[in-house]
């Protein structure tokens, strides 16, 4: 059983892949552009296996849509942003902001992260 702390954002149950996947789009100048799983793996600085499992929850909650028709494997797959996901990052930036830096561990020094 994989033990990871969910998020519920807007009703949305996110983990911090997923949240880290999200905060890069919607930094994004074109966030409605095709994205591709291995370039959201890559700015996330996440293991491609680790990111195609959050896309594809991404893709269940309704945030984003497949893009192309390859196997949900594929190295090219790729995902849009769906209009609903816009109006929800729009809506929720600040949680999903306050998240993204609570979450990344490299703003702290490991004497702060035991106290956070």
């Amino acid at each position: 059983m994989l033990n990871e702390t969910i998020h519920t954002i807007g009703g949305a149950r996110l983990n911090k892949t997923e949240i880290d996947i999200l905060q890069c789009i919607r930094c994004s100048e074109d966030i409605g552009d095709s994205w591709e799983v291995l370039t959201l793996a890559d700015q996330t600085d996440t293991f491609f296996c680790d990111a195609l499992c959050a896309v594809d929850t991404l893709v269940l909650e309704g945030l984003l849509q497949n893009d192309t028709d390859v196997s949900p494997t594929d190295i090219n797959r790729s995902v849009v942003v769906t209009d609903g996901a816009i109006d929800f990052l729009n809506l929720y930036a600040e949680e999903i902001d306050s998240l993204y830096i609570m979450l990344d561990t490299s703003v702290f020094d490991e004497s702060e992260t035991a106290v956070a």
